[in-house]
């Protein structure tokens, strides 16, 4: 003799069950996951994006390094190029130089 679940049924509690709303249940059940799978498909399709952005940014970094070390080299340092930031001291005098030089007006 089988019986069914811990209170030793002895029919099948999944026969008194309509078949309809069991298959109703599982399609939205699946029609949920499809959603969450390609919500995770486009969170994919960004990151991938993502890396992309950042490859080229590191894979330029060092061709943008190499052409600047050869200028500082070429003109026996006398022309030196530095990372500057706006807070930096010396960035706004430089950049008032720059202005002064070459104001297009």
């Amino acid at each position: 003799m089988v019986t069914y679940g811990s209170d030793k049924a002895k029919r099948n509690p999944l026969d008194s069950i309509d078949n309809d709303k069991l298959v109703g249940d599982i399609e939205s059940k699946m029609a949920l996951i499809h959603g969450r799978l390609h919500d995770k498909n486009e969170d994919l399709k960004d990151l991938s994006t993502i890396y992309e952005g950042l490859r080229k940014k590191v894979y330029d970094m060092p061709e943008q390094n190499i052409h600047r070390l050869m200028t500082e080299l070429e003109t026996g340092g006398n022309i030196r190029f530095e990372e500057g930031k706006p807070n930096d001291k010396w960035f706004s005098s430089c950049v008032d130089l720059v202005k002064s030089r070459f104001n297009p007006e």
